[in-house]
């Protein structure tokens, strides 16, 4: 599978969604793709089918962003795999979504376990990239709304996003840029029954519909090329405006 000429992404969380459009968009842009999924090993399987119909390698393996052994184990399998890590993109984590009264500790300690996994997965793979390579941070609009019943979710995007502007300075001198792109709300099976503010929040943004998943994986794209050399530290909220 080796292939030291060949540009290689790992994206967390890629078997459906924004995480799976970013993979077959990184695909299609020539890079070999390795991803990690949670649950859903017949979507991870189908999802490298479509990376190899694209023409390109792909590697998966099952991952718990809130487990940080796994977490440096996944970074690290897959550039064994690949022999090279180019781009990382951290997209994987779940919502607790919860009255400010009603969150428990556990649910504190799991939502946060997402961001805590989002640092040490940058960690290993700003060890393992190339100079000039590329970390990309998927967090949220949430965490420039803050709606009701997000605080969790909201907070531990926040601290995503703030981890990301610090790594930025740690990782210039390499060449590497780190950035953040915040969706707004974006259509995917996970919005299913959306909640009433997401409904509403689409009605206020410029274009008044919903983010299809293309909208946000042609963002990650433009990033992770390498016209965007001298983009680094910021948060691109690509929320159609909102």
């Amino acid at each position: 599978m080796r292939n030291e000429c060949q540009r290689v992404a790992l994206v967390t969380g890629a078997s459906r969604g924004i995480g799976r459009g970013i993979a077959l968009r990184l695909a299609r842009d020539g890079f070999d793709i390795a991803f990690s999924f949670h649950r859903d090993e017949p979507a991870a399987a189908s999802a490298a089918a479509e990376i190899r119909q694209l023409g390109r390698q792909a590697w998966f393996q099952r991952c718990e962003m809130g487990e940080i052994d796994q977490v440096k184990q996944l970074v690290a399998n897959a550039h064994d795999a690949f022999g090279r890590l180019d781009v990382f993109v951290n997209n994987a984590g779940g919502a607790i979504r919860k009255g400010f009264g009603d969150i428990t500790p556990e649910d504190y300690d799991w939502q946060f376990g997402q961001a805590k996994g989002c640092f040490f997965a940058m960690q290993e793979a700003s060890r393992l990239m190339h100079a000039n390579g590329r970390i990309v941070v998927i967090t949220s609009a949430a965490t420039r709304s803050c709606p009701a019943d997000a605080a969790l979710y909201a907070g531990a995007k926040m601290a995503m996003e703030a981890f990301a502007r610090c790594l930025s300075r740690d990782l210039g001198h390499r060449g590497i840029t780190v950035n953040v792109v915040a969706p707004g709300a974006t259509k995917t099976d996970l919005l299913a029954g959306a909640p009433a503010h997401i409904i509403e929040s689409v009605k206020r943004n410029s274009f008044g519909r919903m983010a299809e998943v293309d909208d946000i994986a042609d963002v990650v794209s433009m990033i992770s090329g390498p016209d965007a050399r001298w983009i680094t530290g910021q948060i691109l909220r690509a929320d159609g405006g909102l």
